[in-house]
């Protein structure tokens, strides 16, 4: 009995270095993603809202209308049928910011300009650089012949806004993340191409 007493101390010790070995990957896996969270949410406590130039900010706030574009992606590509993409094929060339144009949806009118401007205010300050940038929607805002675009990738949440004047001068560039915009534009997007099954996909 007191032999089994003196050893049960060493026997502890033992069961408790299996335990540790066997829960050491779980634990390290555990500190990677709270490390992943902390990051991130360093980034979003230091980052900032986007603050748009003056000229952006009037298109917005007194557009005449509002153009919608569903755009070539090589993300909706993995699950276009081929018929899809032999329809695609045939289309004539349209490009906006040097993507190619699907499908142009109906033109809109204010209301989607100030939904557009409000959504706008949760994005990220922060520029985003990423490898994926493959938009597939752009809303086209106008005021008289001056216009801003707003093309967003909703794969590496990054969108890009060009503001251009009259005579095609470009005034201003962003490449935002999109942040807490994200559920809005989403909205918006599906709001403008209501029977589009990949935007339809994504959450």
């Amino acid at each position: 009995m007191k032999r089994t007493l003196l050893l049960l101390p060493f026997v502890l010790v033992g069961l408790t270095a299996v335990a540790y070995g066997l829960m050491r990957p779980v634990l390290a896996k555990n500190a990677h993603l709270q490390a992943s969270k902390d990051r991130i949410a360093e980034r979003l406590a230091h980052s900032k809202p986007l603050v748009l130039d003056a000229a952006t900010q009037g298109i917005l706030a007194h557009a005449d209308r509002v153009e919608t574009f569903r755009l070539e992606s090589e993300s909706d590509g993995e699950v276009r049928t081929a018929a899809e993409s032999a329809v695609i094929a045939a289309l004539p060339e349209k490009l906006v910011q040097n993507h190619r144009v699907m499908r142009i949806g109906q033109p809109q009118g204010h209301e989607l300009s100030t939904d557009l401007s409000r959504a706008l205010a949760e994005a990220d300050s922060e520029q985003s650089f990423t490898q994926c940038f493959d938009p597939g929607v752009a809303f086209r805002v106008w005021q008289g012949k001056a216009h801003t675009d707003i093309s967003i990738c909703f794969f590496c949440s990054a969108m890009d806004i060009t503001t251009e004047d009259a005579k095609h001068k470009v005034l201003d560039h962003y490449h935002p993340g999109l942040r807490y915009s994200r559920p809005a534009l989403l909205a918006l997007s599906r709001q403008a191409f209501p029977d589009d099954k990949q935007l339809k996909a994504l959450k």
